[in-house]
């Protein structure tokens, strides 16, 4: 299988394209909160990365606490995810506002049901693979809280790198042979989160992140032992990136691109393609999950009685 083959992240232009011409309700608030799990709950780590100019909590899972001066972004790509259910209902409880993104299920039923303000995306996709219709939704509602990210940056830099990342994920994914991958970064952690999902779920492959400098301080040590470990930096304008992957010889995976969603969309779409090709090398299905749906059956049985 070549990267060019059933995979879904090739086709990240059109989705990115598609969701810049979604509606985004304009709601405005002193606070925000997201609530999400999992590929739904990755875009409110970026949100952390992002200069915001007001209070920001991100809750990853069914315990969230909000008021009536906040607003809470609730994304369940499913929209049958209960951590996120049982986590919107309370913040709205508390008198929160409420945004939903959501391809359907209960979580759709729920807005509707109450009011409640959603953007409705198209479904029959692995959550993971939908990034591009959950973000560019969020950056909108971020601009109508006064905060300056143009969300077509997101689409420019997918198309215009599509080829890079292409080589780039070829080369990835033969350099990392049978060890394991762990991805490291500073500034750009949640992208490391991000690569590490990947391979979690696309190649069905152990990976690991850590955070910089934090690690400088202890996990680098197992590196003097071990060698079935294939540490990878994400490198950003702190120097002390340079610092970890001179003394690790790690690979440094860097940006072409200064602006920060620029730099989310190319890393996001490399991870992407990376942990595809590496699985498939395998013969591993991206696409098929085995675990994963046992969980949200017995977390639904045990957060929503089911």
């Amino acid at each position: 299988m070549t990267l060019s083959e059933g995979n879904v992240y090739e086709r990240w232009p059109e989705f990115y394209e598609n969701a810049l011409s979604f509606e985004v309700p304009g709601v405005k608030a002193e606070k925000l909160v997201y609530l999400g799990i999992g590929g739904s709950g990755i875009p409110g780590r970026l949100l952390e990365m992002m200069d915001l100019p007001f209070e920001f909590r991100l809750f990853r899972g069914y315990r969230a606490t909000a008021d009536e001066r906040t607003l809470a972004i609730s994304v369940s790509y499913s929209g049958t995810t209960a951590e996120t259910l049982v986590a919107t209902r309370k913040v709205h409880e508390m008198g929160a506002k409420v945004i939903v993104i959501t391809s359907g299920g209960d979580l759709l039923k729920w807005a509707k049901e109450r009011g409640v303000p959603y953007v409705q995306i198209p479904s029959g996709l692995q959550t993971r693979f939908s990034f591009p219709y959950v973000f560019v939704p969020i950056v909108r509602i971020l601009r109508n809280l006064g905060v300056n990210y143009n969300p077509i940056e997101l689409l420019e830099a997918t198309r215009d790198s599509m080829e890079t990342a292409r080589k780039e994920a070829e080369r990835l994914a033969n350099e990392l042979g049978e060890r394991v991958p762990v991805f490291y970064a500073s500034k750009y952690l949640a992208i490391a989160e991000r690569f590490k999902q990947e391979f979690n779920e696309n190649a069905k492959y152990p990976a690991f992140y850590g955070e910089i400098p934090e690690v400088n301080h202890n996990e680098i040590e197992l590196y003097s032992r071990w060698s079935d470990y294939f540490p990878v930096v994400i490198k950003s304008d702190d120097p002390i990136d340079n610092t970890t992957a001179d003394v690790l010889n790690a690979k440094v995976l860097e940006p072409p691109y200064r602006s920060l969603l620029k730099a989310i969309a190319y890393f996001f779409l490399l991870a992407g393609l990376a942990s595809v090709y590496f699985g498939s090398k395998m013969g591993v299905k991206a696409d098929v999950l085995y675990n994963i749906p046992k969980v949200r059956q017995l977390t639904r049985r045990l957060l929503l009685n089911e």
